[in-house]
């Protein structure tokens, strides 16, 4: 896996094995971000179960201001230490270790979400819960934009909360569901 655009460009990304953390694959990471472009540069982006940072990576690459990764994961979390260490991105990231739904649940940023990444183990429970959790919170900006990944077989709702979707992409056995307000 690397980073497919930016200022780090090919950077080799470290992954982790099994089925807890599934990296994006670089066909549909190369489709996301051919369509979100537009959001990415000096956004303030939040990466929910982002295993080892593959997304939220690839977002301070190519321009986004900072990236707040939260995974619950320990090998999956020192995958993403290594990332943003050796693609010299820690001083604008932050690591959230810990359950998604209590994190957001318990977060209160000063600034508004530009840009979220949610792409959990794909048997999870998570969807529904942190999607509805989504579609509720003050503290997403008014244009934000939301990247689900799942299983192309599982449709998500078109809406939750504030949120509506507007467009899917599906690259193999993945799909990326794209919600705004």
């Amino acid at each position: 896996m690397r980073v497919i655009g930016g200022d780090f460009k090919g950077h080799k990304l470290v992954t982790v094995a099994g089925d807890i953390s599934r990296p994006v694959s670089g066909m549909l990471k190369g489709m996301i971000f051919n369509v979100i472009r537009p959001h990415v540069e000096e956004a303030k982006v939040l990466d929910i179960c982002c295993g080892c940072g593959t997304l939220g990576v690839e977002a301070l690459s190519q321009g986004a201001s900072h990236v707040t990764f939260i995974e619950e994961d320990r090998k999956a979390l020192i995958a993403l230490e290594k990332n943003l260490l050796q693609c010299r991105m820690t001083d604008r990231s932050t690591v959230l270790p810990g359950d998604a739904e209590r994190r957001l649940h318990r977060w209160f940023p000063g600034h508004d979400i530009d840009l979220v990444f949610f792409d959990p183990p794909y048997k999870s429970n998570l969807y529904d819960p942190i999607m509805h959790i989504l579609g509720t919170v003050p503290w997403l900006a008014d244009s934000v934009v939301i990247v689900a990944e799942h299983l192309r077989s599982h449709d998500l709702p078109e809406t939750y909360g504030s949120l509506h979707s507007y467009r899917r992409l599906v690259y193999s056995t993945s799909a990326v569901t794209l919600y705004s307000r």
